[in-house]
């Protein structure tokens, strides 16, 4: 996975996810822009996009999410778009 350091944009989207695995981001350091948006994610782990440090967009539309964990985005310091519509979040 060593490669996958360099990976700077990963799309993800239309691919009927509906769980992300703990740890899944871990070796994408340098990753800008992912696109997760058109799936059926539900719910989200709490520290998955911790090691994103360099994160400028993320898309998350167009799921099933209906709550984010208060630490989801601790650690996105970089981050300038974030894309939520079309969940079910209150």
């Amino acid at each position: 996975f060593q490669h996958l350091t360099r990976l700077t944009s990963l799309r993800l989207y239309e691919n009927h996810l509906n769980i992300l695995p703990e740890g899944i981001f871990q070796p994408l350091t340098n990753l800008q822009n992912l696109y997760l948006g058109d799936n059926q994610l539900n719910i989200l782990p709490e520290g998955i996009f911790q090691p994103l440090t360099r994160l400028k967009v993320l898309r998350l539309e167009n799921n099933q999410l209906n709550i984010l964990p208060e630490r989801i985005f601790q650690g996105l310091t970089s981050l300038h778009i974030l894309y939520l519509s079309k969940n079910q979040l209150n």
